[in-house]
């Protein structure tokens, strides 16, 4: 009985305190490369949730505190905090944009079709470009 009291208490408590804070929209943006990841932290080497392609429209969150009702945009440095269908997740802020892109697969279609590209290819191209820096080289 203990056991179970304390099991009721542990979980009144976790759910209190997750409910301090709630998401809210703060705009929308669109992937600009050809492929792209929601990742779960905002690290390039962490899980992926999902894959994306370009153009797809995503909604930028931020978090507000129920108490102090203080806005914060969530992004961790160059990540910025998205949500897509039900997942919620980080991307790079460079690979985003306010405007809708034109994409390569709208541009050509049948081009893109014929390439027959398989869900690990997608993934595959979506990691490159997470790890791909975009910049100039320096000269020495």
């Amino acid at each position: 009985m203990k056991t179970f009291l304390a099991l009721l208490c542990f979980f009144s408590l976790s759910s209190a305190f997750a409910a301090t804070v709630k998401r809210e929209r703060n705009g929308q943006a669109y992937l600009v490369n050809i492929f792209g990841h929601i990742h779960q932290n905002p690290t390039k080497s962490s899980q992926s949730l999902t894959t994306i392609a370009c153009g797809h429209p995503l909604r930028l969150l931020k978090e507000i505190a129920v108490e102090t009702k203080t806005e914060t945009v969530l992004f961790a440095g160059e990540w910025n905090l998205v949500a897509s269908g039900p997942y919620e997740g980080y991307i790079r802020q460079e690979q985003l944009t306010a405007k809708k892109p034109e994409c390569f697969q709208d541009r050509f279609p049948k081009f893109f079709n014929d390439l027959g590209l398989e869900v690990t290819d997608m993934f595959y191209w979506g990691r490159l470009y997470d790890h791909y820096e975009m910049g100039k080289s320096e000269q020495p």
